[in-house]
């Protein structure tokens, strides 16, 4: 959160984060991700990446993270699209 509120500081255009490293809950996932969409008013990037984030790994919580206000896309890295 402190980053995503420098990115604002500094005017960046965007931000993306990973999802927190571990075996967290798509619940866990979601609202880490939520903090930090609302840190700043930076649009946020969010990442699927469920080979190394277990926590979201269904299109409906894909698609609910992109619902979270202030999020504007999301970075895709699987094989299976």
């Amino acid at each position: 959160m402190e980053l995503a509120r420098h990115a604002a500081d500094i005017r960046a255009s965007a931000i993306s984060a990973l999802p927190p490293v571990g075996n967290y809950s798509f619940a866990e996932v979601r609202a880490y991700y939520t903090a930090i969409a609302a840190a700043s008013d930076v649009p946020l990037l969010v990442y699927f990446f469920p080979n190394s984030y277990p926590g979201v790994h269904t299109l409906d919580q894909v698609l609910d993270l992109c619902r979270i206000p202030n999020v504007a896309g999301l970075k895709y890295t699987d094989f299976d699209l």
